[in-house]
């Protein structure tokens, strides 16, 4: 018991160093783009309870903390009951279809974030061209800059999941199974209170002398407060460009009640070590929503350990490919406890 609880550490430990931050710098013409954190890394602390009615049927409680931001804050609370029923068993017990009904209560922290802003906005201007039409030419740019922060905020939401286990067994030691789960999310309306920082440049065109070149496409001058074209075509800025002093906003930012729908599959392969009550599993779990864009995987490996027919512990570590409103992406160690009676 002490070996494992020496080796999570260590895996902690690896983990949180291998944790970066990988910052998306803006271009130029990008209508924005957003310091997203890659890699996160926390930690879930699980406690379970079960409570077998007949064979077959059980009901079960769970709660969960679950940190993230580099375990640095709390990211959610969790509390759920659910109930599970065994539609169908084999007479040799290889294979079997578990039905399951779940609720859960999520109150659930999103990390502040940061928003880059390099905005471009074209002037054009009315010419007529060699042939005496009327044409549409580029006159000047308005560029805003700068960069946006959203505070962290909490919000709650309620979950329902309903979901169909297909397990086959074809030893004693080894089980392979099937989980497809339907996911209904609710969230409820919050309030964000972001803070924008931004820089307005202001950049045109001379409007007068010879503006445009022989073709009428591109300007051929420019004063001293313009953007400039350079011998292969490309735009630039004049170094000495007009620029207008930082301004800073405060403004409160709803968040609206939402419905997600979500469709789980999830293959989980588990082990059972002769002669050592060790169970370890790895799992492949990937998620598509029905209502919305979403496509994340979620990749475990774990070992429950039972310690008696009552008492039984759960360690894994889990990687999420995707960034959303549920879970951070990156890395997860959790450690569980549940109780069975």
């Amino acid at each position: 018991m002490k070996k494992a609880w020496l080796i999570a550490i260590g895996m902690t430990c690896s983990a949180s160093m291998m944790a970066q931050d990988l910052i998306h710098a803006p271009s130029l013409y990008d209508i924005s783009s957003t310091r997203v954190k890659k890699n996160d890394f926390g930690l879930s602390f699980n406690l379970g309870l079960e409570k077998k009615i007949r064979p077959g049927f059980s009901i079960e409680l769970e709660s969960e903390l679950r940190t993230q931001d580099n375990s640095s804050m709390i990211e959610r609370f969790m509390l759920g009951a659910g109930v599970n029923y065994r539609l169908f068993q084999t007479m040799d017990k290889r294979f079997s279809i578990k039905s399951g009904l779940g609720f859960q209560y999520i109150w659930r922290q999103t990390a502040s974030s940061v928003e880059d802003f390099d905005r471009i906005r074209e002037h054009y201007t009315t010419i007529q061209d060699d042939d005496g039409n009327d044409v549409e030419a580029l006159n000047g740019f308005t560029q805003r800059k700068g960069y946006q922060t959203t505070e962290a905020y909490w919000r709650n939401r309620h979950r329902t999941n309903l979901s169909l286990t297909g397990t086959f067994s074809p030893s004693k030691r080894w089980s392979f199974s099937l989980k497809e789960t339907f996911q209904y999310t609710h969230y409820n309306s919050t309030d964000s209170i972001p803070r924008m920082r931004h820089n307005e440049e202001y950049y045109k065109w001379r409007e007068s002398g010879d503006y445009w070149d022989e073709e009428g496409t591109q300007p051929k001058y420019y004063d001293a407060n313009a953007w400039a074209i350079n011998g292969d075509g490309d735009f630039y800025v004049n170094p000495d460009a007009q620029a207008v002093p930082f301004d800073d906003e405060n403004k409160k930012s709803p968040r609206k009640k939402k419905d997600k729908l979500v469709l789980r599959s999830k293959f989980t392969v588990k082990y059972n070590v002769k002669g050592i009550p060790l169970n370890p599993y790895a799992s492949v779990d990937y998620g598509v929503g029905l209502n919305h864009t979403a496509n994340k995987w979620k990749l475990s490996v774990g070992s429950e350990y039972k310690i008696n027919k009552v008492h039984e512990l759960n360690l894994f570590y889990r990687y999420s490919s995707e960034d959303d409103d549920d879970d951070p992406n990156g890395h997860l160690i959790g450690v569980g406890y549940k109780f069975n009676f």
